[in-house]
């Protein structure tokens, strides 16, 4: 099915967006395949246990009252299962190493849940949820299995049997199209039209050969280079690669572009981890700081809502005894729910040209 094959190439598309990241599985509700990518992952057994673990998380979410389900991360040993909603009808299976960016990681996998969702929701037809009513066939719909005879038939008369069949006349055009075409093709030496360049053939000079010299230039055009394209595959790894690259030039160019810089990081504050961090030190955990300013943004916005505030933050400055915090919120290319985190030291730093800097940055970024 087509659409079997777009979930397929969204999920080999997040492998190559998310480094880490070892395999993936698309399934419906139900607990059957739409399309996989896990390698050493038997993907029944997987949809299988991911629809278990469904019927779980909805029966926690409505015991406690937290709505519809949205999306289930477990941590082993060696590495993260993590599971997104896509739509009512389908998941999103994600497997991770332990070293992959949990942040990046829920990113994606929101984003993925949600194309794949609109995939299924286009090509399948939008369901109902878990509990959907499947249509059922009517009687006409149901092939009908013919058993198979276990009688012998009887033997035809002896009479039938020698009567020899009556051949059936030709159709007289059929019959005059043969008696032109033979005296051509029992020519001794000669060879099919379609072996000769057009204007050589023997039997060029006659009419009835002008058609198939004229589908001869046709069928054999001249043949040239053409540049081989990348593959989908090829272009969206190095779409993704160019993602990761892009992070780390930003962060970098915090640090060297701006006077006092000591640390920055890029943070996705709908789950408080950091997509990307340069800096800090041993004492200063750019990681519990990305978690931590999260709830500063949430509470700033959530402030905002309570005051029937309908503006947007464009950045907030935290001040201490000798450092600058600076939290500039992205607003453009895919930059929802993500902010850039910068520490300032207080002695060497120009916030009118931190500020400014950032902005250029910001605008830059491309997540």
């Amino acid at each position: 099915m087509a659409v079997e094959t777009d979930v397929l190439d969204e999920l080999r598309r997040l492998r190559t967006r998310v480094p880490g990241v070892t395999g993936s599985l698309a399934a419906t509700v139900d607990g059957l395949v739409l399309a996989h990518d896990v390698p050493e992952t038997e993907p029944e057994g997987l949809a299988a246990l991911t629809a278990a673990a469904l019927g779980v998380a909805y029966r926690m979410t409505d015991a406690a009252a937290r709505g519809d389900f949205r999306e289930l991360l477990v941590r082993g040993a060696h590495g993260y299962v993590a599971t997104y909603a896509a739509g009512t009808t389908a998941v999103l299976t994600l497997l991770a190493e332990d070293r992959v960016n949990v942040g990046r990681l829920h990113l994606e996998g929101r984003r993925g849940g949600a194309r794949i969702a609109d995939l299924v929701a286009t090509r399948v037809g939008p369901g109902t949820g878990r509990h959907a009513d499947r249509p059922t066939p009517t009687p006409a719909q149901i092939p009908r299995q013919t058993p198979m005879p276990t009688q012998t038939p009887a033997p035809a008369p002896a009479s039938a049997a020698a009567a020899p069949p009556s051949p059936s006349p030709s159709p007289p055009t059929r019959s005059r199209a043969r008696s032109r075409r033979a005296p051509r093709h029992s020519a001794p030496g000669h060879r099919p039209p379609h072996r000769h360049p057009p204007g050589t053939h023997p039997a060029a000079a006659h009419p009835p050969a002008a058609p198939a010299d004229r589908q001869l230039s046709r069928t054999n055009p001249p043949t040239e280079q053409t540049p081989t394209e990348a593959t989908p595959t090829e272009r969206h790894r190095t779409k993704g690669t160019d993602r990761m690259a892009n992070t780390e030039t930003a962060l970098k160019e915090c640090l060297s572009s701006i006077d006092g810089a000591t640390a920055a990081a890029l943070v996705d504050y709908t789950s408080g981890m950091a997509l990307g961090t340069l800096g800090g030190s041993k004492d200063f955990d750019l990681e519990v700081a990305a978690a931590g300013n999260t709830d500063v943004v949430r509470a700033k916005l959530r402030t905002m809502e309570h005051l029937g505030l309908k503006e947007e933050i464009e950045d907030i400055l935290i001040t201490l005894n000798t450092q600058y915090h600076l939290i500039r919120l992205l607003k453009g290319r895919g930059g929802s729910g993500l902010f850039l985190y910068l520490v300032l030291d207080g002695s060497r730093a120009n916030l009118a040209m931190a500020r400014h800097q950032l902005r250029r940055i910001e605008a830059d970024l491309e997540v």
